[in-house]
């Protein structure tokens, strides 16, 4: 075997290694450990341990769903079968779509240039990471076909699990075909049409394999010949893959080891990074003028940002559209006031998203270059960056309140609520921004909104919706007052 073949091999060791060591970090060992006599111990401890959470915790998930199936009529007894191979159509769909863009491979860019003279040690390090791809789906399969198919017969469970298997292979397997065919060399003899035309064909076959459930030998039949058209796909249009095409495509996206760590000791650091390197790769969107001057270049800008900026729409839909009607709906009553402590608490543990509101403010005030010339204080530049957001979200919490809360003749109450919580935290991202007057320190956005909540529910105890809405509109005044009245300086 060729001596870059072996060294791509064993960097692929390497990789999967340092991964483990990610995995071990929680704990507070590594591999490197078990080298001692205590550390070995220490090892063996911990994976003893998580063996057996692993192995309690699936139990207690398939005695959990078991329960959940045999209350099901008979006719739907193969209905999460087919849920479960409808998940694995609708993400087969979804990478395919990404594939036709970007390259599902990943390699670092030390690797590349270390093996950059063998186009065979390449190979070999983009067939260890589709296998790798492979190995995982198939697992995630076999895990969703027994646990669809909990407290049922095992030869049923064989089955079901055999499918889930063929169709998580098929589903890691479609994307990579598709990037082969867009990056097969112009003159080779294999179509990239005809790649295409096959991934086509593989949607349909994973729609038609969780449709037809109940036909004999039909959905097995049906993905095993899929899986053996996608590997014979990729093998062939592997031979005439241009490597520094994929090779270039491979390294976009892949994160250095310090950002991997990054991922553990400060989650939300390194989702702004993420976030900020995807926004410097992406290109112009479209464009779109300022409007006019004023109030209204700053509202049309922060509408573009945005636009351009569209992971933060998400965030801002999600805290609009589930946390800040669920948190409305409980201090009205209309859920129980048992459930009135996590509801707070799940705002409370996804505060970036609330964040996103603000995030035009926020780097307005970060920029220290043209913050001092913005002939905007820092209550006006407050709204005008915010409003868009803010529209948004009120505007979606309170549709979520009509149709969820329409009937019980709640709504007008839960939207006046819920309107005032999004209020209350654009006001909660000025006071993180400035020294307020009186106590010479700053208020952190995640303490302020603490605060917010935690009165919004005590209040919400004594069963009047109005003290509710005056506590948060109060809050609304005396934080715009904080924030107009408070010193501006840079963090």
């Amino acid at each position: 075997m060729d001596g870059r073949v072996m060294a791509a091999l064993r960097i692929r060791a390497r990789h999967l290694r340092r991964d483990l060591d990610w995995l071990l970090w929680v704990v507070g060992t590594s591999t490197d450990d078990a080298r001692s006599f205590l550390g070995a111990w220490y090892l063996a401890y911990v994976v003893a341990v998580g063996v057996a959470w692993a192995v309690l915790s699936w139990a207690a998930l398939e005695h959990f769903a078991a329960g959940l199936l045999a209350s099901l009529p008979a006719v739907l007894t193969l209905m999460p079968l087919g849920l479960a191979l409808g998940a694995w159509c609708a993400a087969a769909l979804v990478r395919a779509l990404q594939a036709l863009r970007r390259s599902p491979f990943r390699l670092l860019a030390s690797d590349i240039s270390w093996l950059s003279g063998s186009r065979s040690a390449l190979a070999a390090m983009m067939v260890s990471d589709v296998v790798s791809r492979c190995a995982g789906a198939c697992a995630l399969g076999v895990l969703a076909g027994l646990l669809a198919t909990s407290g049922m017969v095992f030869e049923l469970r064989t089955w079901a699990t055999a499918l889930s298997a063929l169709a998580g292979l098929c589903t890691a397997l479609l994307p990579c075909v598709i990037a082969e065919a867009r990056l097969v060399r112009e003159k080779a003899d294999a179509s990239p049409a005809g790649a295409l035309l096959l991934a086509v064909v593989a949607a349909c076959a994973l729609a038609a394999s969780a449709v037809l459930l109940r036909v004999p030998a039909v959905p097995e039949a049906v993905l095993f010949s899929l899986a053996l058209s996608l590997v014979a796909s990729f093998v062939i249009l592997g031979r005439n893959v241009c490597m520094p095409a994929l090779a270039c495509e491979a390294v976009l996206g892949t994160e250095p080891s310090t950002m991997r760590w990054l991922r553990l000791t400060n989650r939300a650091l390194h989702r702004e990074l993420v976030r900020s390197s995807r926004l410097e790769r992406r290109g112009i969107l479209f464009k779109l003028p300022l409007g006019g001057c004023g109030w209204r270049a700053l509202v049309s800008r922060a509408v573009l940002v945005h636009l351009r900026r569209f992971e933060g729409l998400a965030d801002i839909l999600l805290f609009a559209g589930v946390y800040v009607p669920l948190l409305g709906a409980l201090c009205l009553g209309a859920l129980g006031r048992e459930l009135l402590v996590p509801g707070a608490a799940l705002l409370l543990r996804n505060y970036h998203s609330a964040r996103e509101l603000v995030r035009v403010f926020d780097a307005d005030e970060d920029n220290r270059l043209i913050r001092p010339f913005l002939p905007f204080g820092t209550l006006r530049l407050l709204v005008a960056d915010s409003l868009p957001a803010l529209l948004l979200s009120m505007l979606v919490s309170c549709l979520m309140c009509v149709a969820v809360l329409g009937r019980g003749g709640l709504a007008p109450q839960a939207c006046v609520i819920c309107a005032l919580i999004d209020v209350a935290a654009v006001v909660c991202g000025g006071i993180s921004r400035v020294v307020l007057p009186g106590v010479y320190r700053r208020m952190s956005f995640e303490l302020t909104l603490f605060a917010v909540v935690a009165a919004t529910c005590l209040v919400s105890l004594t069963g009047e919706w109005l003290a509710v809405a005056a506590v948060l509109a109060a809050f609304v005044l005396i934080g715009g007052a904080a924030v107009f009245l408070g010193h501006d300086v840079p963090l």
